[in-house]
């Protein structure tokens, strides 16, 4: 598989698969044994986007959210209001509507 592909669509990573390429063929001689003087690193992810869905809403916040949805409020005003996205707002909805 090409990298560069791989990589393709998150800009993020492929400039750390553009920079860490750059330091290799910098860093290297020739000879299989090489080291990385010059470390490549990314920023972090947010603590929201390392968190589950359910860390951050309590069950009360769920049942607000899937109660606020049968009285007709629309899933970007969930959005809004739980701070939580699009996909956890219906896999929310999705699982309510499995159990009840």
């Amino acid at each position: 598989m090409d990298l560069v592909s791989a990589y393709s669509n998150r800009v993020d990573l492929l400039n750390d698969l553009a920079t860490a390429s750059r330091v290799i063929k910098e860093t290297t001689d020739g000879t299989s044994d090489f080291k990385i003087t010059n470390s490549v690193q990314s920023d972090p992810p947010s603590p929201n986007a390392r968190d589950r869905v359910s860390d951050r809403l309590s069950p009360e916040d769920i049942q607000a959210l899937v109660a606020a949805f049968a009285n007709g409020a629309t899933k970007a005003q969930l959005i809004e209001r739980f701070g939580i996205s699009r996909s956890s707002v219906k896999r929310i909805l999705r699982q309510h509507r499995r159990a009840g």
